[in-house]
């Protein structure tokens, strides 16, 4: 029987190394995505940890971290700024010739850190009605403008603020303490399921190389060796970790999120999922963004990222039995503290290390580790806009 081609074999062999992190993390192939690639450590902040939360995933059961991403916060604002309060609001009546006034007052306000929606429309009421009647419209105000508080609030952490997620990074750190250990084992001999099981039907992004590495001919043809053989793994966590991500709609208590404001409404982006015939006339039909721009089959959130999967303390070991020549065994011997399949993290990233344990015609040995406090992003949690924005 001939070799498969390198596309088919390290497809084949991603598949079995995805379904095997379902089985011994408990994860759920319905909605996980495998990361591969250099940058997925995050480091000891929140700001890288939080960039990953706010990336919308591409259609694929893999995710290869490195390339841009559309940014969930981005589209967020974009569709924000294409919805409107249902007209004809009792709110709007109220206000008549000056809702207007009020929209463009709104429109230009430099937010200060102490601002709230509703203290701003105060202050612009002021100049028009009286206390009582300032009263009367605030209680308006807050049940029939639900939009134009999204906005507001949006407008107050503006397009280049930080954009915080819950969880903060120290608050995963407390909890990773107490997280489980697991083990996972994979064989590709044994590996029979693949990607078209997944909930992205068979889409997955691959780096179709054994080596992190750049890239050379030769290459190749030295994985196009391994992945014909045999590869067994099994690693070892001291801690497993899934977490929600959530963007940030209200202050929180936590000593860093305490620093950051509010962006996010999930009730305006799920009105707005809703309304695909814009049966609420929320849809400015003059927004630069419309339903099919952000949800349809090409939309920019189809898909959002609705938790991740953290590992800490990891120790891998690999063995792969192929027939190697001098020119693999030359090209493994180099390039394995590159970045090494199926993680492909290179040597000194969040205190990983490799060790080649042996190499030779037959096959070679190496051993990954990542020291206990060094987390590494396994993958994330995704659903399409249906179920996270549907109900």
């Amino acid at each position: 029987m001939s070799d498969k081609s390198l596309t088919v074999a390290m497809t084949e062999a991603t598949a079995g190394w995805y379904y095997a992190l379902c089985d011994g993390l408990h994860l759920d192939d319905r909605k996980f995505q495998l990361a591969q690639g250099n940058g997925i450590p995050f480091g000891t902040t929140s700001d890288y940890l939080w960039s990953v939360m706010d990336t919308i995933p591409p259609y694929s059961a893999t995710n290869v971290w490195g390339g841009s991403r559309d940014m969930f916060s981005s589209g967020y604002g974009d569709v924000l700024q294409s919805l409107q309060d249902p007209p004809d609001s009792e709110f709007q009546q109220a206000l008549g010739d000056n809702y207007d006034a009020w929209q463009q007052y709104l429109g230009s306000y430099t937010w200060g850190p102490n601002d709230t929606y509703e203290s701003v429309f105060r202050q612009w009421a002021q100049r028009y009605y009286p206390p009582n009647q300032v009263d009367e419209l605030v209680g308006e105000l807050d049940q029939d403008t639900p939009i134009t508080s999204a906005r507001a609030m949006w407008a107050k952490v503006g397009t280049s603020g930080t954009k915080a997620y819950v969880p903060s990074y120290d608050m995963i750190a407390d909890n990773m303490k107490t997280a489980p250990g697991a083990t996972v084992k994979f064989t590709n001999a044994q590996s029979t399921k693949t990607f078209s099981e997944t909930w992205a039907k068979g889409q997955a992004e691959m780096w179709y190389d054994i080596f992190g590495g750049e890239g050379s001919a030769s290459y190749k043809h030295t994985s196009e060796h391994a992945f014909n053989g045999s590869i067994d793994i099994e690693m070892d966590v001291a801690h497993a970790l899934s977490v929600d991500v959530i963007p940030l709609y209200e202050k929180n208590d936590d000593p860093e999120l305490a620093k950051f404001t509010p962006w996010y409404d999930g009730a305006v982006l799920s009105q707005a999922y809703r309304n695909q015939s814009n049966q609420d006339e929320i849809w400015n039909t003059r927004g630069e963004t419309d339903w099919d721009d952000a949800f349809g089959p090409k939309g920019f959130m189809r898909y959002v990222t609705t938790g991740i999967v953290i590992v800490d303390g990891v120790n891998m070991t690999m063995t792969v039995k192929a027939e190697f020549d001098d020119q693999d065994q030359t090209n493994i011997e180099g390039q394995y503290a590159t970045g090494v399949w199926p993680f492909f993290y290179s040597e000194g990233d969040a205190g990983s290390k490799y060790k080649l344990n042996h190499v030779d015609s037959a096959g070679f040995s190496m051993t990954f580790t990542s020291l206990e406090g060094n987390y590494l992003i396994l993958g994330a949690n995704v659903e399409d806009a249906a179920t996270a924005l549907g109900s």
